[in-house]
């Protein structure tokens, strides 16, 4: 073997010289079989060489279009990207319309649409109505609006159905609650029942001094602004900023 000149040089038998030929044949055949397969273009999904029932998307890269179909009907991430290394780009839409069938294609519309709104609570929520499809741009200053599909009233404020009279923070705290909470709720605005801001409990008042103590944790009361204060300084807070102690 004589690598300056890369030569063989077989000085025995002619079967020999016949041996070594073949095996010289045989290897660069091989060594053609590999450059041509290391030049075909790979499926990105199933790794396999892309020949016959190929798809060529618009960022060049190609597919097997049973691999490709596959790929979009089960797509739960958005935008769908090509899976080619280094490419990375969003497939459009022309590409994959192109490729699947009509009802695949709409229903990947939808599926990237709920998701999209799903993703989004701040702006948009659906009815409340279990299974009503519309949907309701959320919007803290707007009024109650009419469902067009189950004609139900929803505060597209909270995005919860219509809670006339109420506050949506008070329709937060008693939605939850049974029909007897409900009624006590009731029978406290209708009397001025009003809440600790220590401990939470209802004090209800009578007439008199507007310093009131709370039987449950015994904090002193500003009965005008309800803000507590120590016992030794709340008749002064009350003739300086609410000018005495009385109504």
């Amino acid at each position: 073997l004589d690598i300056t000149k890369k030569s063989i040089v077989v000085s025995n038998c002619k079967s020999e010289r016949v041996l070594i030929q073949r095996q010289i044949e045989e290897c660069m055949k091989n060594s053609i079989t590999n450059t041509k397969s290391s030049h075909e273009e790979l499926c990105p999904i199933c790794f396999c060489g892309v020949e016959d029932d190929l798809i060529i998307l618009a960022c060049d890269h190609k597919y097997c279009r049973e691999c490709f179909c596959a790929y979009i009907k089960s797509a739960e991430v958005f935008p769908i990207k090509c899976l080619s290394e280094n490419c990375n780009n969003p497939l459009l839409l022309n590409d994959i319309k192109s490729y699947v069938q009509e009802y695949e294609f709409n229903n990947l519309l939808q599926k990237s649409f709920n998701l999209y709104i799903s993703q989004h609570p701040e702006l948009y929520f659906y009815c409340k109505t279990p299974d009503c499809t519309q949907i309701f741009n959320k919007c803290p200053s707007s009024k109650d609006m009419l469902c067009t599909q189950c004609f139900s009233s929803i505060c597209v404020s909270c995005a919860e159905f219509a809670h006339e009279g109420q506050t949506c923070a008070e329709y937060q705290r008693t939605k939850n609650m049974t029909m007897e909470d409900k009624e006590f709720e009731k029978w406290k605005n209708a009397n001025k029942v009003k809440l600790c801001k220590n401990c939470g409990a209802s004090i209800q008042k009578g007439e008199g001094c507007q310093h009131v103590t709370c039987a449950v944790c015994k904090s002193h009361i500003c009965w005008f602004c309800l803000n507590i204060f120590d016992k030794n300084v709340i008749y002064q807070h009350m003739r300086s900023m609410h000018g005495g102690i009385h109504d």
